[in-house]
């Protein structure tokens, strides 16, 4: 929940001030947008040292359960990073959901926090839009560019 510009309430009612974001980002409906998110989103930006622009949260065509539309969901991209790297900076912290869009006009990632999960999932999206496991093997995103 927002308190102000660049506060939110978390769970257990702890106050957290984002350091690189603000309500005003284009994250759809940023009411519906999950706190927990919210400060690994920060912690990333922090850790990587260059903007993160966000692409979607709420809003957008997603798959019809997608976790976008739950609030848990942001897609975007770190400003001069390549895939890779985002992918890498984006492992070092607490999202159970981490995709790779390595043919965007900026290439970049999804990251999520989806509840009751045991594994992160990690997937990649090809050029002619199908998705793969991480476990596909990242040469195939290598060859393919």
């Amino acid at each position: 929940m927002w308190i102000s510009d660049n506060k939110i309430e978390l769970e257990d009612g702890t106050v957290y001030e984002l350091e690189h974001f603000t309500k005003h980002e284009n994250w759809g409906k940023a009411e519906e947008i999950n706190p927990q998110l919210l400060v690994e989103l920060d912690k990333m930006r922090e850790y990587a040292g260059v903007p993160f622009i966000v692409h979607y949260g709420t809003q957008g065509s997603h798959s019809p359960n997608s976790q976008h539309y739950h609030g848990n969901a942001v897609d975007g991209h770190f400003e001069g990073l390549s895939w890779m790297e985002q992918l890498l900076i984006a492992t070092r912290f607490g999202f159970t959901g981490i995709g790779v869009y390595p043919f965007w006009n900026n290439p970049g990632i999804h990251v999520d926090v989806r509840e009751n999960v045991n594994y992160r999932a990690m997937w990649w999206r090809d050029r002619q839009g199908s998705y793969h496991s991480i476990e596909e093997g990242l040469d195939n995103v290598r060859t393919s560019i």
